[in-house]
């Protein structure tokens, strides 16, 4: 048992073990999330509407914010680090945070504002209360775009500090809320 210890910890560095671990645990409570969906609302037209509504926010997200800054970030932050004074590492990430946020939250804002006739294009099948339901969950779901454009440039900086369990709860953490949610606030 000593030897498979010595073994993991020389080839698996304990950031990676921590991160595995908590996103193994994020991932299981994602499936405990969807559980408690089919078992609160069962193939429905409320379900239906949760899901369409994530579509366009998180595609929003993805191109304008994600992709740009997950792979460029931490490499920049670090070399600003050891380069020069911490100060000018955090004036970048302050300017990479607001920049996020504003982008999002302008992207955020104009689909606000079309949300209605892009109903057509994402859930054409909608009617009714159904279509009245998806509106105001999309409507929501562009905050929480906004929202995760921040947690992203803090997540990298949480990396680059070695701050694994932070990092690596808040996903587990955001499913756990959803399914708690659920189960409470589903009446």
């Amino acid at each position: 048992m000593r030897r498979a210890r010595e073994l993991i910890a020389r080839f698996v560095p304990r950031g990676a073990a921590i991160l595995s671990i908590l996103l193994f645990g994020s991932y299981l409570m994602g499936l405990l999330r969807d559980r408690i969906f089919a078992g609160t609302f069962g193939a429905s037209a409320e379900l239906d509407a949760y899901n369409a509504a994530f579509q366009l926010p998180e595609i929003l997200f993805d191109v304008l914010v994600e992709a740009g800054l997950a792979a460029a970030f931490i490499p920049i932050f670090v070399r600003l680090r050891s380069e020069a004074d911490r100060g000018e590492a955090d004036r970048f990430a302050r300017v990479v945070l607001t920049i996020g946020v504003t982008v999002m939250g302008v992207g955020s804002v104009l689909l606000f504002a079309f949300a209605e006739p892009l109903v057509g294009l994402v859930a054409p099948g909608f009617v009714g209360a159904q279509r009245a339901l998806y509106l105001d969950l999309f409507r929501l779901m562009l905050v929480t775009q906004v929202l995760f454009a921040a947690s992203l440039t803090l997540g990298q900086i949480l990396l680059v500090e070695q701050r694994y369990v932070w990092y690596g709860i808040a996903p587990l953490l955001y499913n756990a809320g959803i399914a708690a949610g659920t189960l409470t606030l589903a009446e």
